[in-house]
């Protein structure tokens, strides 16, 4: 089996802003934060690191669930994080809240979420790997 390689490029714009590019041509800007001189209308790299992170929590289960026939009807993730105070200012700790709607059983959304937490999302592993990555749900029908 050959391996998959995935290809993104990133070209300064002005000031502190960023495009970045994927292989298909789907556009991000990203940027600094005030703090750093930045605008402040774009997401600061980290902050997208944190997005990149929900966007393949959803993903990844949605596609276990559709696996099984089932799916839900509303999915929505709020992850915070928090770096270390030295460099590299990686981050230590990593939250998901999760909250997911639809018919599902307690039992699935739970063995999916801790699929995709662990296995299935390699940001998650990556993530999980460099700093204490936890997570919770709640759900409704």
């Amino acid at each position: 089996m050959q391996k998959e390689v995935l290809k993104a490029s990133v070209s300064w714009q002005k000031d502190m802003e960023y495009l970045a590019k994927d292989s298909v041509g789907h556009e991000i800007v990203f940027g600094a934060s005030k703090a750093f001189g930045g605008s402040g209308d774009y997401p600061i790299p980290l902050e997208g690191l944190l997005s990149t992170l929900g966007a393949c929590i959803a993903v990844n289960s949605q596609i276990l669930l559709r696996q099984q026939g089932k799916d839900y009807t509303y999915f929505d993730v709020k992850i915070e994080g928090t770096r270390k105070v030295e460099l590299p200012k990686i981050f230590d700790k990593i939250h998901a809240k999760i909250k997911i709607k639809g018919n599902l059983e307690k039992e699935t959304v739970e063995v999916v979420i801790r699929e995709v937490m662990t296995k299935v999302c390699p940001i998650a592993v990556i993530l999980g790997m460099t700093s204490d990555l936890t997570w919770e749900y709640s759900m409704e029908k």
